[in-house]
């Protein structure tokens, strides 16, 4: 995610008072009853995402992010937990909570959201966003759609393109366009190396003058009973983007 400048809002406050009924929607949740009392900012936390639902798959996963200290800027962290669950064979669904530093030493929440990924085809898929931004931030709803071409045996490749809105005081005005592209080659049944690039083109329409790029390796390893780990180095391309952001995600799929 880009840095930018915040413009605080009048937020209503998040009152609970009953449980859902659908197990999925119990544990997004709980989830968001431990998260929503710490507090996020600019990181990227984004992937390029494969377009295929596993049936009955169900996983959570914790991505981090650190941006070293640069041209006078603190260094800053932030972290994005989310727990999905397919619906049915080409439904998921995933809810997650975003949390980052925003310089000040503290965490503050950056989104809540919900996703509902539908498979199209075995290399085609679309993915509905919506998500509540905090401290300030702006509200959002996306459509992301999905692509990928196995070139060989080994090598994958994926595209990624959103088209969003924003809402709230400090919106920007008309779609907000994005692209992602990844070349994932896999190294054996457990371990992939992939490159991959996030681009912001800001407003549809225009030409390319707000452009934001980030790119860089991923690694990818599946260990014992379900569990993942992969780390990531991305360095910024153009525009207001961090020179370099760590990340590291884990998680466990059951």
């Amino acid at each position: 995610m880009i840095r930018q400048t915040i413009h605080p809002r009048q937020v209503r406050p998040f009152r609970i008072t009953t449980m859902p009924p659908y197990p999925f929607l119990r544990r997004c949740m709980l989830l968001l009853l431990v998260l929503l009392p710490a507090g996020a900012a600019a990181q990227n936390f984004s992937g390029v995402s494969s377009p295929t639902v596993r049936p009955g798959e169900r996983g959570f996963q914790l991505r981090s992010s650190f941006l070293p200290a640069d041209d006078g800027a603190d260094a800053r962290y932030g972290f994005r937990v989310h727990y999905q669950e397919a619906l049915t064979d080409t439904l998921r669904a995933r809810g997650s909570v975003a949390v980052a530093d925003r310089g000040a030493g503290s965490l503050d929440v950056d989104a809540v959201k919900l996703e509902l990924q539908k498979q199209l085809s075995a290399n085609f898929g679309m993915r509905l966003d919506g998500s509540l931004g905090g401290s300030g931030r702006n509200d959002a709803a996306a459509l992301n759609f999905y692509a990928q071409l196995p070139a060989t045996d080994a090598l994958t490749l994926r595209g990624v393109v959103q088209v969003a809105r924003e809402f709230g005081d400090t919106r920007r005005d008309g779609l907000q366009f994005q692209t992602r592209g990844a070349a994932v080659y896999r190294l054996s049944d457990s371990l992939t190396l992939s490159g991959e690039a996030f681009a912001r083109h800001g407003k549809l329409g225009s030409g390319g003058a707000d452009d934001s790029i980030q790119a860089g390796p991923r690694l990818a390893a599946v260990l014992g009973d379900g569990w993942t780990v992969e780390p990531q180095w991305l360095w910024g391309a153009t525009g207001p983007v961090p020179d370099n952001e760590l990340r590291l995600w884990i998680g466990r799929r059951f």
